[in-house]
């Protein structure tokens, strides 16, 4: 798995995209935690995923694939074109890969732990 390198000084920009209101809270509070994180935004949908990805600058997009209007998928693809350095991880509650597959890469998460989503930022430092 690629791994996301950064200068060590520099803390890794987040920005979330989530429907889910408790689990959007629940991970901006884990990021918040975190010295080497800095949350720069959620966001309920990704409506306006373009312009918040120029605007923001985010090194790690957070994604949640199932979402009302713009879908997590398509909105890889508006970030991969908007600005292409950034990472993205995509994660869902769904058992159903088939919903996952589209042709677009990315990183799969199924509401993993904290130190499983550390280690896919990362990677393994174990």
């Amino acid at each position: 798995m690629p791994v996301l390198y950064l200068e060590k000084h520099m803390p890794v920009r987040i920005l979330i995209y989530d429907d889910h209101e408790a689990l959007r809270q629940s991970m901006e509070t884990l990021i918040r935690e975190e010295a080497d994180m800095q949350m720069i935004a959620a966001m309920s949908n990704a409506e306006t995923v373009e312009t918040d990805i120029r605007e923001l600058k985010p090194d790690v997009v957070l994604m949640d694939i199932d979402m009302p209007g713009e879908s997590g998928i398509q909105g890889v693809r508006l970030i991969k074109e908007a600005r292409p350095e950034t990472a993205v991880i995509m994660y869902t509650v769904f058992e159903d890969d088939d919903k996952l597959f589209e042709g677009t890469p990315f990183y799969e998460i199924r509401l993993a732990h904290r130190v499983e989503q550390r280690k896919a930022l990362w990677g393994d430092k174990s």
